[in-house]
């Protein structure tokens, strides 16, 4: 290979350093596609779904009297959400996954919800590591929407992150408090090459700098 193809090629393996690649859900079951598995809950699963407080389901349909819709990843009878029956207390986790991270590392949390109910407005909490990232309020079913959770995250020394979906919700004097939750992920930014590919690298650059000299 001339000096010129080696250089080109050691360029490109630096260059496909630089970018990374995007790393993959780490979430096992966010489309819950999977069924009741891969996560935790301090809800009681039942299926069919039994519309009391502190209950859960995985299905793909919600019915009347409750708002009549889909899952949000298919929108079809072949999808699947979790349907809740909220709590009135953020002391007791809808949906939680342990995460491995690496130090110092952006992620982004995200995730799909909807009001199944026209009561009292819902308000959910995300939290990572018992700290609370962000909230998300559905209004009632009138506005029959999906709405999304979004945020990112600095790993900082950390190498795990305990992901947690409460409901803050704490006005029981009105029927209502249920939604669905669907689409949960949680993704790296861009993983860098290894250091033992730049040094790789590195060392073809120099190589082709000595063929270079050797020739003159």
């Amino acid at each position: 290979m001339s000096n010129k193809g080696l250089i080109g090629l050691i360029t490109a393996l630096l260059m496909v350093g630089t970018a990374g690649t995007a790393s993959a859900n780490l979430v096992t079951n966010g489309d819950f596609s999977a069924g009741n598995t891969g996560f935790t809950s301090a809800y009681a699963y039942s299926n069919p779904m039994y519309w009391q407080p502190t209950h859960y389901t995985v299905g793909n349909y919600v019915e009347t009297p409750h708002a009549s819709f889909y899952d949000h990843t298919a929108g079809t009878p072949a999808g699947s959400m979790m349907i809740v029956d909220g709590a009135y207390s953020a002391s007791a986790t809808v949906w939680q996954e342990n995460i491995i991270v690496t130090p110092d590392s952006d992620y982004e949390f995200k995730a799909w919800a909807r009001s199944t109910y026209d009561g009292p407005l819902v308000m959910l909490g995300f939290l990572i590591n018992n700290v609370q990232v962000g909230t998300l309020t559905l209004a009632g079913t009138s506005t029959k929407d999906w709405q999304e959770f979004r945020c990112i995250w600095n790993s900082g020394s950390v190498t795990g992150a305990t992901l947690r979906i409460v409901d803050l919700q704490t006005n029981n004097s009105v029927p209502g408090n249920d939604f669905a939750l669907d689409d949960i992920s949680f993704s790296g930014s861009a993983v860098p090459l290894p250091a033992a590919g730049w040094l790789f690298g590195s060392g073809l650059l120099g190589l082709a700098g000595l063929r270079k000299t050797a020739k003159r």
